[in-house]
């Protein structure tokens, strides 16, 4: 399982995501959907520590990801 709580991200005074938060269950098929630029693409960078967490928190099979 990954959970995702209260995760943000900016680009010095653009912030691209806001208060994110959701969990997907282990073994189920997620969609992320969205507008051009609304913060698809950080979103995944974040999770997948090609980005810098910069606040909130990213847990895997409930271990917290480091900042």
């Amino acid at each position: 399982m990954i959970e995702v709580t209260r995760l943000n991200h900016s680009y010095e005074n653009n912030q691209v995501l806001d208060n994110i938060n959701f969990s997907i269950k282990e073994g189920k098929i997620t969609t992320i959907l969205g507008a051009n630029g609304s913060g698809k693409s950080t979103l995944l960078s974040v999770m997948s520590r090609s980005l810098k967490l910069q606040t909130g928190e990213i847990r895997l099979h409930g271990k917290k990801f480091k900042r």
